[in-house]
């Protein structure tokens, strides 16, 4: 009877006979080589299990390492940050502090009032600023700001006079309203003469026609039907001596 090339198991020939041993013996052939590849199968799993749970173990404990240093850095990266802060925030309070006692003394130096402010209610033709009550003994300059709305342009007296002003015109300054926003200063200078300065021009009224201490009103007026409408502001501010 032949047998086969591996595990030697019986085959058998037309003339061979057939013997239960024989069927046995091949089983128990069969029985050993799978329980062997069983063993060697569960071995190999065993083996990579294990592999892969040291894997795991050094995989979990290089995140850790990683997250405690990543922690450690960011946690003195935040002191780093908190200390420069707290600098940057003294050196503020310092500058803020200097500041303020730089303002302080510079307004005590200026002393820039503001005075008045006056508003017209409806639509007019002429806004008159008192100045009486601002004596030039007082004040070494005046400052007026208008907020001249929708008006074409604006003409600006003294006293409601209309000589003594330069180029035999009969007004001291003319301003734009939509256009550019007055900007009028009357100042008291040495020669004793009303000097007026706008965005445009640098004017003046004759001493002979009014000296300074004779400064009563400064007055906002159109012409050819032209009106102030309501909400226009004038600003009025001095420069104590």
């Amino acid at each position: 009877m032949e047998k086969t090339t591996h595990y030697e198991l019986n085959q058998w020939a037309g003339e061979d006979r057939i013997m239960r041993v024989d069927f046995n013996a091949d089983n128990q052939k069969l029985d050993a080589a799978l329980y062997q590849q069983a063993q060697t199968q569960a071995a190999q799993t065993a083996a990579l299990t294990t592999e892969q749970q040291t894997r795991a173990a050094e995989d979990t404990a290089i995140r850790q390492a990683f997250a405690a240093a990543d922690t450690a850095e960011r946690q003195t990266a935040a002191a780093e940050t908190a200390a420069v802060q707290q600098s940057l925030n003294s050196q503020t309070a310092a500058i803020r502090s200097e500041m303020a006692a730089g303002d302080a003394a510079v307004a005590g130096q200026i002393a820039l009032v503001k005075l008045a402010t006056i508003v017209t209610q409806q639509a007019v033709t002429q806004v008159d600023i008192d100045l009486s009550g601002y004596g030039t003994d007082q004040y070494a300059e005046f400052y007026i700001i208008p907020n001249i709305l929708d008006t074409s342009s604006v003409y600006v007296r003294v006293n409601g006079l209309l000589e003594g002003y330069p180029s035999s015109r009969n007004y001291l300054a003319k301003c734009y309203g939509s256009t550019s926003s007055l900007f009028c200063t009357l100042r008291i200078i040495p020669t004793n003469r009303i000097n007026c300065v706008t965005e445009e021009d640098v004017t003046y009224i004759n001493a002979a026609t009014l000296a300074p201490s004779g400064l009563k009103t400064l007055n906002f007026f159109t012409i050819n039907n032209d009106t102030l409408p309501a909400g226009c502001k004038f600003l009025l501010y001095g420069v104590r001596k």
